[in-house]
């Protein structure tokens, strides 16, 4: 019984870890270029407009926020929402995207690197559906993992 709850703290803690990690880290080594028609055409079912609002991680590691002014075969347009600024990427200094679309409800999400890969092959052998974010912020989620952790240390140790 021991040995069946050391394991289940093992796999949680993978879990965080790999949960955690997935979608934000870039990883060391270089990614191939990101084929143009697969973003291109999220981003194009995705929409444009001040309302179709998303965050781009680019290559050199800056991160560009606003909404997608207009779109293009090459690349599209990001508009800052406060000062209006265009930023015009191109399709291949993409490495991470995520957005939210008022209007039509639509979400577009594109990550590269391993963990990512790793992440959402897991997501698609997990029999349970992916539960809807909370509002948490990140301090909060990280003390609430922490003491879930200990609190399941603290149970292994009982029994």
């Amino acid at each position: 019984m021991k040995q069946v709850s050391t394991w289940i703290v093992y796999i949680v803690l993978f879990a965080l870890v790999v949960g955690a990690d997935a979608s934000a880290v870039e990883p060391a080594f270089p990614q191939k270029a990101v084929k143009p028609p697969a973003l291109g055409k999220q981003i194009e079912q995705f929409g444009s407009g001040t309302n179709a609002l998303v965050a781009v991680r680019l290559r050199d590691k800056s991160i560009v926020s606003g909404y997608i002014s207009e779109s293009s075969p090459e690349g599209f347009v990001v508009a800052n929402l406060s000062t209006g600024v265009e930023t015009k990427i191109a399709y291949p200094q993409v490495v991470s995207l995520a957005g939210y679309n008022f209007v039509t409800g639509t979400e577009v999400h594109h990550h590269e690197g391993l963990k990512a890969r790793l992440f959402r092959a897991a997501m698609h052998l997990m029999p349970v559906q992916p539960v809807p974010q909370n509002n948490l912020s990140k301090g909060q989620f990280l003390v609430i993992a922490i003491v879930a952790v200990v609190v399941l240390i603290l149970i292994v140790k009982l029994v």
